[in-house]
């Protein structure tokens, strides 16, 4: 196994999405950039958002802040060296995102992960997912990992914790810089279904600095909690179309 999925992981690395929603984060933080609307490759229907190809579909979440009705959105998709399809739901300045995925696992690795431990196989699947979201520090570790059932089987939310790793930017009496990030918590949930590689990444910036009345560090358990909630809840919500429900 340990010589499948670094394979798998240098042929995946950061998605050009991931670059995007990243950016927007930090350039509107600072205020370079404005609250736009980038085009979709897919399609949106009401409060389902369905990927370029229509590989799968999933529910626009609800944003903490309930004057925020409709999030920004940035997705991805490509066909080489293996089929992915990625979109994040956003509200930049706050730091609060939603990244829905799936992806095509590859023939040598879906025949290794059959001969290995299927809950070993999501976390090597969860840690993948974070390494492809953005570049986070390499202090960056897990928090705690909680196995949930779903339609897709049993399903891996795993919490990181990321010194310095916020996406957002932060100063008192200055102008933040780039150098201004903060700790943060990052959760993942993982699911296979057949030779699917499902993903959900949940991270919301401000709750770390006690905007929603919580505060890091003292609070982690509970920012962890909601953090894993929401990205369950959209997890229940996804549709897979091509070899799965």
């Amino acid at each position: 196994m340990n010589g499948i999925w670094p394979t798998y992981l240098s042929t995946a690395r950061i998605s050009r999405a991931g670059f995007i929603l990243t950016s927007l984060l930090g350039l509107t933080a600072c205020g370079l950039l404005p609250y736009t609307q980038p085009k979709l490759q897919g399609s949106v229907s009401g409060r389902t958002y369905s990927s370029p190809s229509g590989l799968f579909k999933v529910e626009i979440p609800l944003m903490a802040n309930p004057f925020v009705k409709t999030p920004l959105m940035a997705d991805f998709a490509r066909k080489d060296p293996f089929v992915m399809e990625q979109v994040g739901f956003i509200v930049p300045d706050l730091g609060e995102l939603y990244i829905a995925g799936v992806r095509r696992i590859p023939g040598e690795v879906l025949s290794a992960m059959e001969r290995s431990n299927h809950r070993e196989n999501l976390g090597h699947m969860a840690d993948q997912t974070l390494l492809d979201w953005r570049p986070l520090p390499k202090e960056t570790k897990p928090f705690e990992d909680k196995f949930v059932s779903t339609r897709f089987g049993e399903a891996l939310v795993r919490v990181y914790l990321s010194p310095k790793g916020s996406a957002l930017i932060s100063a008192t009496n200055r102008k933040p810089t780039k150098e201004d990030t903060f700790d943060t918590l990052i959760a993942v949930l993982v699911a296979r279904k057949e030779s699917w590689h499902l993903y959900v990444i949940t991270e919301f910036d401000s709750m770390m600095t006690g905007l929603t009345g919580l505060h890091a560090p003292g609070d982690n358990p509970k920012i962890a909690t909601w953090l894993s909630d929401r990205a369950i809840h959209l997890l229940g919500t996804m549709i897979l179309t091509q070899g799965g429900q």
